[in-house]
């Protein structure tokens, strides 16, 4: 893929496009630095492209552990396009990891209103609820999440984990 990659933007060098296409390749091959670069030019080429920004974010945060700058690069993308729940996931898994709390809620309560059947939007508000010891709001996300995929199995594990943490190890037990 990546030669394939290389080849398409030798012939197109300036398409925004190729240059995200790279970056998430090299995400793949676990480069987040030079991924970093490809991201980059891509915005530089199509500065308007929420999607490149979104991606960029996530090398913030998750490659190169830069939250801060993760959480800036998703604001970006957010004051682009306010629709995008992908770029509010990012801003509000930032924020968790920042321990801005109010914030990190409020950004995955934008995703859980753009897109009501996000599953990781209710796991990491679940999670979060958890972190805050809100045991009745943790259960009620992984509820939630189950209520759209009853099968998804890491809410079920979630769920199981803080019924147990709470001593009700029948209910515990149910959920695994």
């Amino acid at each position: 893929a990546g030669e394939r990659i290389q080849q398409a933007l030798a012939l197109q060098p300036k398409n925004a496009a190729l240059h995200r296409s790279w970056g998430r390749y090299l995400v793949v091959r676990k480069e987040p630095k030079k991924a970093e670069e490809a991201f980059h030019k891509a915005i530089q080429l199509a500065p308007k492209d929420s999607s490149a920004l979104v991606d960029l974010g996530n090398v913030y945060l998750g490659g190169l552990k830069r939250p801060d700058q993760a959480a800036k690069t998703f604001s970006s993308a957010v004051k682009l396009d306010p629709n995008n729940a992908n770029a509010h996931f990012g801003l509000g898994a930032s924020y968790a990891v920042l321990k801005k709390t109010t914030e990190a809620f409020s950004e995955l309560e934008t995703v859980v209103r753009l897109t009501p059947n996000n599953l990781a939007a209710y796991m990491a508000m679940g999670n979060l609820y958890q972190e805050q010891k809100d045991y009745d709001k943790a259960r009620l996300a992984y509820d939630a999440a189950l209520k759209i995929e009853p099968r998804f199995a890491d809410a079920a594990m979630a769920k199981g984990d803080l019924l147990a943490l709470q001593g009700r190890f029948g209910e515990a037990k149910q959920s695994y």
